[in-house]
Parts: C-alpha cells; structure tokens; sequence
C-alpha cells in the first residue's frame, strides 16, 4: 500500500506532526510505503533547520532527515507557505540577501506536487 501524507502541524504545540512521524514508522515497519510527505501551513515549521527544541523533546527536523535517509521518502514543503513563515531555500535567500533555514532534504515545491502525488497513492492522510 502506498501512502501520501499532509502535514499541517508545526513541530511543537501540538502532537500532530509527532503522531504522523510514528504513522510513517509504523508504515514503513509493516512493509508499506510513504511515497511522499508534503508539508503545508503551520507544518512547513517542520522543515526549519533553526528550530531548537528543549533536550528532553524530539526534535522533528532531524527525525523527518533521518526518515527521508532511511526510507529515500521525499519530503515536500509548500513554497507559498514556507516563504510566509520565513523558511527559505538556498536560492530564495540569496535573492532577499538573508540566510537559508530550509533544513535538507526538505524540498520547496508546489500544490501541484502534492496533487500528483494524491492521485498516485492509495491513501491520502492528513496529519494536523
């Protein structure tokens, strides 16, 4: 069985982004895929590689990177969103001369990447 998933939780203030990371490890551990995670609103957080959390937390940007290493996942981040909350690429920063926080692999794309991806899987979960 294949997977897409949408993330709209942000990394703290709520289990929502947390309860989808076990989602995928559970998928991946009884032999089914995750083709691709896209993160969307408050979710892009995820993708923030300035994002410090407490000692005694998860920290969500490194599990996602360990993830997508394990599993080849892709993991996709709406540009239109991200951009809003301050995330940017490498190329995005350059052009507003400020520094990169988009965390890899995290992907910047489009809404139509995560249409395709929707049409592609056989379930369609959204985690918020």
């Amino acid at each position: 069985m294949n997977y897409t998933l949408l993330i709209t939780a942000p990394p703290f203030d709520s289990s929502g982004a947390y309860t989808a990371y076990q989602f995928c490890e559970a998928v991946f551990t009884q032999g089914h895929r995750v083709t691709q995670l896209f993160f969307y609103g408050a979710g892009v957080y995820n993708a923030n590689q300035l994002i410090s959390p407490p000692a005694d937390e998860i920290n969500l940007v490194k599990a996602w990177q360990g993830l997508a290493k394990e599993y080849s996942v892709k993991l996709y981040v709406c540009v239109a969103a991200a951009q809003q909350r301050g995330i940017l690429d490498k190329q995005e920063a350059s052009q507003q001369q400020l520094p990169a926080n988009l965390a890899e692999p995290f992907i910047m794309t489009g809404l139509g990447q995560l249409i395709e991806a929707v049409n592609a899987a056989d379930r369609f979960i959204t985690f918020n």
